[in-house]
């Protein structure tokens, strides 16, 4: 779901969604409400293109600090783009960008949607600690006191079409991570009806 730049990269592979949620504050299940165009962040070669994910919560775990007015709000990447000087993309005139359009969001990730989110809260300006970096439209789709939460690489979990659990921050499948993410035949018919539902029963025993 996100752009380039955020689809594949090194990271300890957590085994079940149990050892997520040992280090997410933010352990929220609900469905997606809505998207919106987030901040935009420069450095001197870079552009980093962000949305923010409204998302409905019907279930909140631990503190849930990033819950405002029954949703939260995750930040999500849509790409980057290497910049000149003046801000704007050097890529070769009609060449595609590689940075998802809002719209192209929601078509792969719509409304209704149920999802799982683990996080942390967040500042409101990627890389906002580093002073080379520039920002704008800080504040965009975020309703005023609201957090921002940023998910752990393994804590953006979709139910798709199908029912399968499937990844909103990297490429691989849940089911790819190792067993503690794939539902067992015996603990999703004791457990609930769907993939989903067997999830946000590992979260309410982790919780």
């Amino acid at each position: 779901m996100t752009g380039d730049g955020g689809r594949s990269f090194d990271f300890d592979v957590r085994e079940s969604p149990l050892e997520v949620v040992a280090t997410s504050p933010v352990v929220v299940t609900g469905t997606i409400a809505s998207w919106e165009p987030g901040v935009d962040a420069y450095d001197d070669e870079d552009a980093q293109r962000w949305a923010i994910l409204a998302v409905d919560v019907d279930q909140a775990y631990v503190r849930a600090p990033g819950v405002h007015g029954a949703k939260v709000f995750v930040r999500v990447l849509r790409g980057y783009e290497v910049v000149g000087p003046d801000g704007s993309p050097t890529r070769e005139p009609g060449a595609p960008s590689s940075v998802l359009t809002v719209d192209e969001l929601e078509q792969a990730a719509p409304p209704g949607v149920r999802i799982a989110v683990m996080g942390t809260t967040a500042s409101r300006a990627p890389h906002a600690d580093d002073p080379t970096w520039r920002h704008e439209n800080v504040n965009a789709g975020l309703p005023g006191g609201a957090v921002v939460t940023q998910p752990d690489v393994q804590g953006l979990i979709l139910e798709d079409e199908s029912g399968d659990l499937v990844s909103g921050v990297i490429d691989d499948d849940p089911a790819t991570w190792g067993p503690g993410w794939r539902p067992s035949a015996a603990g999703s018919a004791a457990r609930g009806s769907t993939a989903f539902d067997w999830l946000t029963a590992q979260l309410d025993d982790a919780t």
